[in-house]
């Protein structure tokens, strides 16, 4: 979505390097996405990016490799935080939370498997980071629609 809105009408590219405008607006047009529908809407946020390839090179190979920015997941914060004001169905999951909960992110869990199959897609191993998460708060949400539903009967 994000390479769609960084493209001209004649198809031609522009790079959003302001992300302060960038993030509310595909939250907002998200919301447009939502109009009318009632319930939740849980928002999981990109994992963050990894030097995978600089992990699975032999240590004879002395390339640089970049250190990984959080700088874009603070600007989404940022930006879902103003937004999440004025819409409240909307909850967010960030995978930050997870893999990077210290000052350096984890590429592999406590048994070793890679939390990654690329750069930045999460594996398998990576995604059971999340999910109680969400299903967290899935279930607060089922609990609250409940009662509500009780209190209508």
């Amino acid at each position: 979505y994000r390479n769609i809105l960084e493209r001209k009408a004649d198809g031609a590219p522009v790079d959003i390097r302001n992300l302060a405008k960038l993030f509310p607006t595909m939250l907002e047009d998200i919301s447009k996405l939502y109009t009318g529908f009632r319930g939740p809407v849980i928002l999981i946020g990109h994992a963050p990016n990894t030097n995978l390839i600089c992990a699975l090179r032999p240590n004879y190979f002395s390339l640089p490799c970049p250190a990984s920015s959080k700088v874009e997941h603070v600007a989404f914060k940022a930006a879902f935080a103003a937004f999440a004001g004025r819409h409240s169905q909307f909850q967010f999951v960030d995978p930050l939370d997870a893999i990077c909960p210290a000052a350096e992110c984890r590429m592999t869990n406590s048994a070793g498997h890679s939390l990654y199959v690329d750069e930045n897609h999460l594996s398998i191993f990576g995604a059971r980071l999340i999910v109680p998460k969400i299903i967290e708060m899935l279930r607060g949400d089922l609990t609250v629609q409940s009662i509500d539903l009780r209190r209508a009967g």
